[in-house]
């Protein structure tokens, strides 16, 4: 059975790359994504913890799944956001404490959501989730939270 944790992060600073899709077109858009950031990612400096990569899902405001597209970006944890490669992007998270899991499946997006939307004492924060690796065995899905 899965279980929620809180976890309280400071602000995560990310330099990466991104793609817009909509859900339907994801795989065909990330896959290469990915492939083109794994053979430029030594090109990002200041890299915090170089042993995981995250990846980002940003959601417009009042995002329908069937027709607007969301922002993915895949990105390295780093110190600052000074030195961003060409064509790379970078984003600041800010300190949030969040409702975390370790993905499963793809079901587990839908369990935590249900589990935001049924907490009597939080809320999203904001309109993105957070996924993170140690290897390709271990991911951890994330929301930012904030006090009803």
């Amino acid at each position: 059975m899965m279980e929620v944790y809180l976890v309280e992060k400071e602000a995560i600073r990310l330099i990466g790359m991104s793609v817009q899709t909509k859900l339907q077109d994801a795989e065909a858009n990330l896959v290469p994504l990915n492939d083109s950031y794994n053979k430029r990612i030594a090109e990002i400096n200041n890299q915090v913890h170089s042993s995981f990569d995250y990846a980002v899902s940003i959601d417009p405001p009042d995002y329908h799944v069937e027709t607007d597209e969301f922002t993915f970006i895949i990105g390295a944890e780093v110190d600052d956001l000074n030195d961003v490669p060409l064509g790379m992007v970078s984003l600041e998270l800010p300190s949030y404490t969040y409702a975390s899991v370790k993905k499963t499946g793809d079901s587990t997006f839908g369990f935590l959501m249900k589990w935001v939307n049924a907490s009597p004492h939080f809320e999203l924060a904001e309109t993105y989730s957070i996924e993170f690796d140690r290897s390709q065995e271990e991911v951890t899905l994330m929301f930012p939270l904030k006090k009803k």
